[in-house]
């Protein structure tokens, strides 16, 4: 567009004397250039930037020459912004296929082969959980002891370990469904930690044994003890234990003799227990036994009653409740130690046992 200087042309002056004062518009001095090389500085990445400072020109431009004055319609800097724009769209497209492509093919070799791998194993447990649940007798003898056993320190087993008396104590006010060898029996507490009812008035009797005395495999109604109350009215507390031996008996009764005060004290020994005894103590023990003077057992006692009567998490004891989790937990763990499952599940010994029935770390 054209822009006329001066006065206006009088009335019939030739058309060249007024075309001589119209001239071109002269842009501001530099005023683009320098936007042209602004926008080259920043790149392509902050085209937004050089737009916005290529319009704020623009304006200040029309601005300074007048409102007649019009910027070029196709300028250089323009035709660089455009193609900028265009080269910057191209980037961002290609970035975003990059990335999709990425996503994509980490999904497919990575998340999808791992849910999976982790469904499969979950659906091989369920499976497990059920067979071993409803039909326990598929699996061999060895399988369904470690499954179904409470003889043991987990979650969710008899027992806790006394770590200074290498003892195991049954724990206090519990009651559970346990398994060994064929046999199913109901397994209670009393506050104390010993199979006896929770009721009792008198305890005039204590009865100190292994697994016979506690009555492995049978109800609590089966049990030397209770014949004794029942049938003979004499008032027998049942401190027998699955797999004590001699000098465990004797810590029990030292535990508790001042508490109960006892008017008699029955043990019953084994061939067993001798062998047991033997093989579960170092030779230096067997020749001074600790047990006689250099135990504070009323150190012990405060520990051991803490130990009996701590209660784990609710969903750790939920978890060992499953069949599949302790099986799991006790083969891993016989694996360790002795590096033959198969082995000790067909000679029937207890989990947590060598070959010649030494009891072996938190299962033993």
């Amino acid at each position: 567009m054209w822009a006329r200087r001066g006065p206006s042309p009088t009335p019939g002056t030739a058309g060249s004397a007024g075309r001589e004062n119209l001239v071109k518009p002269v842009e501001p001095e530099g005023f683009f250039c320098r936007v042209e090389r602004l926008h080259h500085a920043v790149g392509v990445e902050h085209a937004s930037l050089a737009r916005a400072v290529y319009h704020q020109a623009a304006r200040i431009a029309g601005a300074r020459t007048g409102p007649n004055l019009e910027r070029p319609r196709t300028s250089r800097s323009e035709k660089l912004f455009e193609e900028s724009r265009l080269n910057t769209e191209d980037i961002s497209q290609d970035v975003n296929r990059t990335t999709n492509s990425t996503g994509r093919a980490l999904w497919k070799r990575v998340v999808f082969p791992f849910a999976a791998a982790c469904i499969g194993v979950f659906l091989t447990l369920l499976l497990v959980e059920a067979a071993l649940q409803l039909a326990p007798r598929l699996f061999s003898p060895g399988v369904q002891h470690l499954a179904f056993s409470r003889y043991d320190a987990l979650p969710g087993g008899m027992y806790v370990r006394e770590r200074q008396t290498r003892m195991r104590l049954m724990r206090a006010n519990v009651t559970m469904r346990t398994y060994s060898h064929g046999y199913w029996w109901n397994h209670a507490t009393d506050a104390l930690g010993f199979r006896s009812p929770h009721n009792l008035e008198r305890r005039d009797v204590l009865l100190l044994g292994d697994s016979l005395i506690y009555g492995h495999g049978v109800e609590e109604s089966q049990t030397v003890a209770h014949f004794l109350r029942s049938e003979h009215q004499v008032a027998g507390y049942n401190m027998g234990s699955q797999g004590q031996c001699l000098y465990e008996c004797y810590v029990t009764y030292r535990l508790y003799a001042e508490e109960l005060q006892p008017e008699a004290v029955v043990l019953f020994v084994f061939l067993n227990d001798i062998l047991d005894l033997v093989n579960r103590r170092h030779p230096e023990e067997i020749a001074d036994p600790p047990e006689i003077e250099r135990f504070n057992y009323q150190e012990i006692g405060k520990q051991a009653r803490e130990l009996q009567n701590r209660r784990q998490p609710l969903m750790t004891r939920l978890a060992y409740r499953l069949a599949t989790v302790r099986l799991v937990k006790k083969y891993l763990f016989l694996r360790s130690k002795s590096g033959n499952v198969q082995r000790q599940a067909r000679r029937g010994l207890e989990p947590g046992t060598d070959r010649t029935g030494n009891r072996m770390g938190y299962l033993g």
